[in-house]
């Protein structure tokens, strides 16, 4: 038996070491294979980079182009309107007059716009072309961001530019650096004046009970989300200032629903237009609404879904859609009741969109609270 168990030893050993060499050679394979498979995501990443960069620019240029013709409509109509009238009244050399006002404010616009887009591609990097390390270098320029605002004299004890922040706002000014710095000068002295994260629903009790707008939920990204109700809106009953602390304590409340919940950075906005009428077409909450969008909260939307938009709404839509940047216009999206409960889980919907799905009754369905939980 002991010398069955001396002659058996060798070969455990042996066979010990096979599998222990198998087992290191197969490591080596998977590092291999790993590395492999980064260096083809690197290169995806690439390229994707690039197409973005491509697809940003066209939008751009369509969008200036959209602005610069809505001018041009603006400027000149009046223009040819009162020369025509001119001519027609017996008054030739008036109207020779403001034809040739109007000649000079087309040629130049012309020049204006040619000039707008030539500065918007020189400051673009698929107009210069995309260096080696483009990620590289975009991470460089995050990191100068930040360094120009650790120990700025704007920032105080509650206040912080971190390089999140400085990642969105240089994608949002197309990597213009010096564009970023001073949308960010703006962005922490607003913050600063305004203190948007200090806002509470006893600043704006009205508008707080109207229900017209609360942050609760996550759609199907890990998107915060912050729902909208166009038919409680009366443009002849609303306060502007409370309306627009309405507006900026539900995009900071959906922030930090996302700091608890999913980390996500980007904020999906649910407009319920079902009872949409003259009522509710308020320029003026729409243009603020733009506007802090741009200036303040840069790179937060993942996805806007108008919901249950009327006939009436298509009217409003025209007006106000050529004032939407390109990039925010791609995220919006017309949805029917398939298509949001697609987006957006049914145990998230407030009361009010599960009575409209015919999911619930209002007599019998608890309201949602507005302080949203995960």
């Amino acid at each position: 038996m002991a010398l069955t168990c001396c002659t058996a030893r060798p070969t455990q050993i042996q066979t010990g070491k096979d599998l222990f060499l198998e087992e290191i050679r197969d490591k080596r394979a998977n590092t291999n294979n790993f590395k492999q498979r980064s260096h083809e995501t690197h290169e995806t990443h690439l390229r994707q980079i690039a197409a973005h960069q491509q697809q940003e620019l066209q939008d751009h240029r369509e969008w200036e182009w959209r602005k610069a013709m809505a001018m041009d409509v603006l400027v000149l109509l009046p223009l040819l309107l009162t020369a025509v009238a001119a001519r027609h009244l017996g008054y030739p050399s008036v109207g020779s007059a403001f034809e040739t006002v109007a000649a000079a404010a087309l040629f130049a616009s012309i020049a204006s716009r040619r000039w707008r887009l030539r500065k918007m591609a020189k400051n673009n990097l698929v107009a210069q072309g995309l260096p080696d390390q483009p990620q590289d270098s975009f991470d460089k320029e995050v990191s100068d961001l930040v360094a120009r605002f650790e120990c700025s004299p704007l920032l105080d004890a509650g206040l912080t530019v971190d390089s999140g922040t400085c990642r969105r706002f240089l994608i949002a000014w197309k990597e213009d650096v010096e564009g970023a710095t001073r949308g960010l000068k703006k962005y922490v002295e607003w913050r600063r004046r305004v203190r948007p994260a200090e806002l509470r629903p006893t600043d704006f009790r009205h508008e707080m009970a109207t229900r017209k707008g609360f942050a609760h939920g996550l759609d199907q990204y890990g998107h915060p989300i912050v729902w909208a109700f166009a038919g409680k809106h009366d443009k002849n009953k609303r306060d502007i200032k409370e309306t627009e602390k309405l507006i900026l304590y539900c995009l900071e409340e959906a922030l930090r629903i996302s700091q608890r919940c999913s980390g996500a950075e980007k904020v999906c906005l649910v407009f319920d237009l079902s009872d949409f009428g003259l009522k509710s077409m308020d320029y003026e909450v729409v243009k603020r609404l733009i506007i802090v969008l741009a200036n303040y909260y840069p790179e937060r939307l993942g996805q806007v879904l108008l919901w249950n938009a009327p006939i009436v709404f298509s009217g409003f839509w025209q007006i106000i859609s050529p004032f939407i940047d390109p990039v925010t216009f791609r995220k919006i999206r017309f949805v029917d009741d398939a298509a949001l409960m697609a987006n957006i889980d049914r145990s998230v919907m407030p009361v009010e969109v599960l009575a409209t799905l015919g999911l619930g009754h209002r007599s019998t369905l608890r309201r949602a609270s507005p302080r949203t939980q995960c």
